[in-house]
């Protein structure tokens, strides 16, 4: 999910990628006659408020002569759509215990890295047996350089403090938990989303050293778009 996504719209996905699939199942059974249902059992693992994994169990092969593994991802891919805010977004399976190998490429060229990507994939494409490629790419995302100016030490500024305090202004901070019931409910602190869209809103932050006098950031670092 997008860094920038609230847990209760990653929660809102979980259970909508959940019921396509318990939809799925019952129609998958019903459409190929089965005895039982092709999904024997699901379970999630969310490590965090920005990802899951949900896991699915089939049925024996012989239990659904006519239901592959990658036919009943593809259409729970399809069924489950477009989610707001997800940057990644995989269903994937086999037959087998285990499967699958991951190439990584590195670069400081996106450009040059999304094309190295395309150019791999087409040819891993040519090889008998080899499905189901993907890559993480995630493009377009914004980006912003930023360096402490020299005053800005003499104020009683770091690297780290001005980059934990803007952390804190655009991104939010964690003040404190609450139960309700099952659920935990975090509550943050951040800038007005208002005040939190433009570069303008980010050289016009306000930030306290270590004097406790609150200077704006536009006195305090240099900003540019990486080339």
């Amino acid at each position: 999910m997008d860094a920038r996504a609230p847990f209760r719209l990653t929660r809102q996905h979980i259970e909508h990628i959940q019921a396509t699939g318990e939809a799925l199942n019952q129609h998958l059974q019903q459409q190929a006659g089965l005895e039982k249902p092709p999904i024997r059992s699901m379970f999630l693992i969310a490590p965090n408020a920005k990802s899951a994994q949900i896991f699915a169990e089939l049925t024996p092969t012989a239990d659904r002569p006519t239901l592959g593994v990658l036919d009943i991802a593809r259409q729970w891919r399809e069924n489950t759509g477009q989610l707001e805010g997800s940057t990644e977004l995989i269903f994937a399976g086999s037959e087998d215990i285990a499967g699958g190998f991951q190439i990584r490429l590195q670069s400081k060229d996106t450009q040059q890295l999304a094309a190295a990507s395309q150019e791999l994939q087409i040819y891993l494409a040519g090889i008998a047996g080899v499905s189901e490629l993907r890559d993480s790419l995630v493009t377009g995302q914004p980006e912003l350089e930023i360096s402490l100016r020299p005053e800005a030490r003499t104020l009683g500024f770091t690297s780290e403090s001005l980059a934990t305090q803007i952390g804190y202004a655009f991104g939010g901070t964690e003040v404190q938990k609450l139960r309700r019931d099952s659920n935990e409910i975090r509550v943050l602190i951040q800038n007005a989303r208002a005040d939190r869209d433009t570069l303008d809103d980010l050289l016009q932050t306000r930030l306290r050293s270590s004097t406790g006098a609150w200077i704006p950031c536009m006195r305090l670092l240099n900003s540019k778009a990486p080339m």
